[in-house]
């Protein structure tokens, strides 16, 4: 059985996109977008496989895709 795969990418103040890693497991994505959240450099930050399955901006907060 194939696990899925999920991508993090954060966009800075300049509204440029950067993934800040590619096709990992759930919890290593889900460890990664908390530590791009925390460190407070990101307007967006997302967790993606195809869609946007959790979203955090720095004026909306969270959202759940």
């Amino acid at each position: 059985m194939d696990q899925a795969r999920f991508s993090v990418c954060r966009y800075g103040e300049d509204g440029i996109a950067e993934y800040v890693t590619r096709l990992v497991g759930l919890v290593k994505a889900v460890e990664v977008f908390s530590t791009c959240v925390s460190a407070g450099s990101s307007k967006r930050v997302i967790v993606t496989n195809g869609e946007v399955n959790l979203e955090w901006t720095l004026q909306g907060g969270f959202r759940r895709g």
